[in-house]
């Protein structure tokens, strides 16, 4: 009777091994007008200042990363391994697109890769960069994004060409939102949004978290908490990492992450003036 009550106990540790959680860590970067080539561009990098991104990239040690103003696959290989990452990028003709780098040895599988082109209104801004993965059989919809810059904290009616924009902008997203919480499949958003969040009175936030769909309810890991990028410069967060309820279910608690570029490195080595944030979501495995 005790060594089959002893099996029965191990069994079930198995099974319950077997489903447990397999983290994977998620973060979002601006790369800052990142080019395959070096000593071109708004930002000339030469050899060695790749290789300080490329430091960087080991350090973050994610899994799958959220890209911003990078000119592509061939940019994104000179700071990601392409023997470990796969990319999917946004096809608008410019060098600065959203977009992905997956690593290949986590059992990711993307199963649609599309351009969320609605965002780049006329042209003149972004496309969205919209996927889908599959981890042990959950499906995961992410979106890459990089909003209008320069109103930052301004009232959205301000009268200024970069706030009428991101207000264009605002709709647009929050429709995504509602029909990814009519398909009940998770979703994250995540990239630089150009918006402090945070702000005094900001009216962004509360815009696409207004609990329509009832019930749906908008989580960002960047609420209460202060950057440290660049010794402190901007304490509030522009880049953020937004779940929906299902998503942040999944969230690995303490896991929240910022990398830590000082101004003299990011000076010295042409880094980017965005420090790489992160979070780990726990993936259960499907019976």
């Amino acid at each position: 009777m005790v060594h089959t009550f002893l099996y029965v106990i191990i069994f079930n540790i198995a099974i319950l091994s077997h489903a447990m959680a397999n983290p994977l860590r998620i973060a979002t970067w601006n790369i800052e007008n990142l080019r395959a080539q070096n000593s071109i561009g708004a930002v000339k990098r030469d050899d060695a200042d790749f290789n300080g991104l490329a430091a960087i990239a080991r350090n973050i040690n994610a899994d799958i990363i959220a890209l911003q103003e990078v000119d592509g696959a061939k940019a994104a290989s000179r700071v990601f391994d392409p023997t470990v990452y796969d990319f999917f990028f946004s096809d608008r003709h410019h060098v600065q697109r959203t977009g992905f780098a997956i690593r290949k040895d986590k059992g990711i599988t993307v199963v649609a890769d599309r351009d969320f082109k609605l965002l780049g209104l006329d042209g003149s801004v972004r496309y969205g960069t919209d996927i889908t993965i599959r981890v042990n059989g959950t499906r995961l919809r992410l979106l890459a994004v990089h909003l209008k810059s320069g109103c930052f904290d301004k009232p959205l009616f301000s009268n200024s060409n970069a706030c009428t924009k991101l207000n264009r902008q605002i709709p647009i997203l929050e429709n995504w939102i509602d029909q990814r919480s009519v398909e009940n499949i998770p979703f994250v958003i995540l990239g630089d949004f150009n918006r402090r969040f945070d702000a005094l009175g900001d009216d962004f936030f509360p815009d696409i978290n207004d609990n329509d769909p009832a019930g749906l309810e908008l989580i960002r890991v960047t609420e209460g908490r202060q950057s440290n990028c660049l010794n402190g410069r901007y304490p509030k967060y522009i880049d953020h990492i937004v779940l929906d309820e299902q998503a942040a279910e999944m969230l690995k608690a303490d896991s929240f992450r910022q990398s830590q570029i000082t101004k003299s490195q990011a000076i010295a080595l042409k880094l980017s003036d965005h420090c790489p944030i992160s979070v780990e979501l726990n993936f259960i495995s499907q019976p």
